[in-house]
């Protein structure tokens, strides 16, 4: 029985127990439980103060998993969110079987704890530390390294006697556009900055580098910088890293074709696929529609052949839509939402996403992931043969990590 269930049931026996004026008495209150039982059944009811009260969260380990628990559903309420969000059953057992990315961000300083206690169920952890940045002469330097945390590189490591690989993201930052050109068409340059990132991934034991790049250069310099990618892979490889590239989703700019796809996969290792945002700024709608991630992948790897190296991007965020703009949410703020308003939480079944409904001095509409729509993704990922890339791990739930 859920929650409400629990604390009705606990309310109706004290209510009976204290009733000495009759047995009709306790009868009227047990036909009122049951009504109140129905109500609970079929949708959410607003919390009280009590009822937030007697809802204990627990947190940790459990004796049995979100699936064996039969949260994982359509049918979802908020108070079983509510009542098991921030608990896990084994973090060492793998339901998964594809690789898994997960990124860590600064900014979200608990990414870096799930990243410990998770490790035996990710591939890989890449902490989003570095910025390539420009430098005199029209090369480049490397930013960040002030985030860099060997301590917290360690424990990953030494979690569970697990093989994770620690692969910290470098992303541009800074360039205009006539310093990213000169750069990218300078043979002599380019070669400078991929020493640099070889370097520095030997000097700090980095098993290898997630390099995004594509989405922040113009049409124009598109090819330049694929020639880029294919000299960095190359140097990386000769070192004995590993090279993964960040790319835009189908429809996007600077998505990769399937012939360039085709072009870039011996000098990379794995494709962190970017299928979020399907629905941005004011247009209120889902984070990835299942057909479309789908429809993504396929737009790369028609065959199965190299799927493989393809990372199906997932995100732990949602988003928050007024009529007038969308705003990122997180899991410990969709908590507060629906401890402030339990609402009644809705199943898409055609995108595969759950979303709810709020007021907060205008109509709100969140869309954020559930165990459903993460195991119909994770369903989806395992038929096409990729892996998954989490954007962040920091941003979800612990309990969702029951189906990893």
């Amino acid at each position: 029985c859920s929650f409400v269930c629990e604390v009705e049931e606990r309310r109706a026996a004290t209510r009976v127990s204290q009733d000495l004026g009759g047995e009709m008495k306790g009868v009227v209150v047990v036909v009122a439980v049951t009504a109140l039982l129905l109500v609970a059944g079929s949708a959410d009811a607003t919390l009280s103060k009590a009822d937030r009260a007697a809802l204990k969260y627990k947190d940790g380990p459990r004796n049995i998993s979100v699936i064996e628990a039969g949260l994982v559903r359509e049918n979802v309420r908020s108070i079983d969110i509510l009542k098991w969000h921030k608990m896990y059953h084994d973090k060492k057992s793998i339901n998964f079987d594809g690789e898994v990315l997960g990124y860590v961000t600064p900014w979200n300083n608990h990414g870096y704890d799930i990243a410990k206690t998770f490790a035996k169920k990710l591939s890989i952890v890449s902490p989003v530390w570095l910025q390539l940045q420009p430098a005199a002469q029209g090369s480049a330097k490397i930013g960040g390294l002030q985030d860099l945390d060997r301590k917290w590189m360690a424990d990953v490591k030494k979690s569970d006697h697990n093989n994770t690989l620690i692969m910290p993201r470098l992303i541009l930052h800074e360039w205009s556009r006539s310093s990213l050109e000169w750069l990218l068409n300078n043979a002599r340059s380019r070669q400078g900055v991929v020493d640099k990132i070889v370097h520095l991934c030997e000097e700090y034991k980095f098993d290898g580098l997630v390099f995004e790049i594509l989405s922040q250069v113009s049409r124009a310099d598109y090819k330049q910088a694929l020639v880029f990618i294919e000299e960095i892979g190359t140097a990386m490889h000769q070192k004995d890293k590993r090279f993964i590239l960040v790319v835009p989703p189908s429809g996007r700019p600077n998505a990769l074709s399937k012939t360039d796809f085709q072009r870039l996969i011996p000098f990379v290792d794995r494709f962190s696929l970017m299928t979020y945002d399907y629905s941005t700024g004011g247009s209120s709608g889902p984070n990835a529609p299942i057909r479309w991630v789908e429809e993504c992948v396929l737009h790369l790897a028609p065959n199965a052949t190299h799927r493989s190296k393809i990372l199906l991007g997932l995100n732990f965020y949602g988003m928050d839509f007024t009529r007038k703009e969308g705003k990122p949410i997180l899991g410990r703020e969709v908590i507060g939402q629906l401890e402030r308003n339990t609402p009644t939480i809705m199943w898409d079944a055609t995108a595969k996403e759950h979303s709810f409904m709020y007021y907060s001095d205008t109509d709100h509409q969140v869309f954020y992931p559930t165990l459903q729509s993460i195991k119909v993704r994770l369903d989806l990922a395992e038929s096409l043969g990729t892996g998954i890339s989490i954007w962040d791990i920091g941003q979800g739930l612990d309990y969702f990590w029951d189906l990893f």
